[in-house]
């Protein structure tokens, strides 16, 4: 019988020259199989928001990592913020990069700068360019905030919860984002009927299903 509980660590052999390493940053999947990668921090005084794609060869134990060539923004360097990927709907086509928030330097002699602005990269299909818009939206927003998690559900909402803000304060607030288009949404913060977790810091976050979050 098969093993669903196991699972295999394959180290990815990598063919030219990749990003700078960095931590703090995110990884998505995009639907085409390639892996999208924004942001991070090299050093405490060095963030970066440049855009990688990393395609995987069949057996996904070699793959190129690719810069994307953006165009429109771009945001703000940044690290610890969050970022999901939905894909079409509103009439587009290809994958789209929605980022909040996160943390940024824009002096190295002063204290870090919490953000709570919205991003969506817009890539079609296979592609190696993408291009920036920022989000407008009503409602909310959350306050700024960095090292919160953030998932996206099957119907185009995206939730978020926690995070350290300003101070630092550490949060346990939750909000959800409605995608209205791909250029515009709205936040909303959800109430539960019970006690929301701890408040917490580079946390993770899933949906189970369209409702359920862990």
């Amino acid at each position: 019988a098969e093993n669903h509980n196991s699972a295999t660590w394959i180290r990815v052999s990598i063919t030219g020259q990749g990003p700078v390493a960095r931590g703090l940053h995110s990884a998505v999947p995009l639907p085409d199989g390639r892996m999208l990668m924004f942001g991070g921090s090299v050093t405490e005084s060095q963030v970066l928001n440049d855009v990688w794609v990393l395609a995987l060869e069949p057996g996904m134990s070699a793959g190129a990592w690719i810069q994307v060539d953006t165009r429109g923004g771009p945001p703000a360097r940044r690290a610890g913020h969050s970022s999901v990927i939905t894909s079409g709907g509103h009439g587009a086509s290809g994958s789209h990069m929605v980022v909040f928030g996160g943390l940024t330097i824009k002096n190295p002699r002063q204290p870090v700068v919490t953000l709570n602005d919205s991003w969506v990269l817009s890539m079609d299909t296979g592609a190696t360019t993408g291009t920036w818009t920022k989000l407008v939206t009503s409602g909310g927003p959350p306050v700024a905030r960095g090292l919160h998690s953030a998932a996206m559900s099957s119907s185009g909402k995206m939730r978020m919860f926690g995070g350290m803000g300003h101070g630092p304060n550490i949060m346990g607030d939750m909000w959800e984002l409605s995608l209205e288009s791909d250029v515009a949404g709205s936040w909303m913060e959800v109430h539960a009927p019970d006690a929301f977790p701890p408040a917490r810091a580079g946390n993770s976050l899933t949906f189970l299903g369209e409702h359920k979050t862990a």
